[in-house]
């Protein structure tokens, strides 16, 4: 049977239609559920399916509904996938720790705003990069210096404060636009094996599995 979902973001909806495995974005249609972060919270560990968002207690954190939900796609074909999977969206980042689908926990943090605020774009510098993430102290010194590079040591920060989340993991990345791919490009020298997915992909198998639990 065929269900329309809205999945909500802030102001923000889309309607998706899910059938026989399949969910397509569409225009119009009245909601059967909603994905929002209005819906009841969980705590973790958790499985990943669900309509709301996640709260962690230690350290306070938290998974937006939509992150989880696109988490949850980003590992719908690999349910025993063991992991971390970083949503990276327009305002937050999020470092989630998988387990045979379940989210076991959660690291937010504000790169993609910083980015935004301070229009940082282009390719990722190696130097810049590892020149923060091993002194993440110095980022606000280091954007002031060397303002061009400010993408690069954006991410060298976000990637000192996640090391405990990364490091040693298989990762995937959902996200699109220069930050995406910097992050691909700063881990793969890291040595991290990574996967890469595009945010309306994700959310697409992530509402399919959630129809499914």
């Amino acid at each position: 049977m065929a269900r329309i979902v809205a999945v909500e973001t802030g102001t923000d909806r889309m309607l998706w239609r899910v059938s026989d495995g399949v969910a397509t974005a569409v225009d119009s249609g009245q909601p059967d559920l909603t994905v929002s972060d209005a819906q009841p919270a969980q705590g973790f560990p958790c499985a990943l399916a669900g309509f709301g968002p996640l709260t962690q207690t230690s350290p306070p954190d938290h998974l937006p509904a939509l992150a989880r939900l696109m988490t949850s796609g980003a590992v719908a074909d690999s349910p025993n996938w063991d992991g971390v999977v970083l949503v990276i969206g327009t305002d937050s980042a999020h470092w989630t720790h998988v387990s045979t689908s379940e989210a076991i926990s959660t690291l937010g943090t504000v790169t993609p705003r910083l980015a935004g605020m301070l229009t940082a774009s282009g390719l990722l510098d190696q130097t810049a990069m590892e020149a923060t993430l091993s002194r993440p102290e110095r980022l606000a010194t280091a954007l002031y210096s060397t303002p061009n590079d400010a993408l690069s040591h954006l991410i060298g920060a976000d990637l000192a404060a996640a090391k405990r989340w990364w490091l040693g993991q298989q990762i995937r990345i959902i996200g699109t636009g220069a930050l995406a791919q910097g992050f691909a490009d700063a881990l793969i020298t890291q040595g991290a094996p990574i996967i890469q997915t595009d945010p309306a992909s994700a959310t697409a198998r992530g509402l399919v599995a959630l129809m499914a639990a």
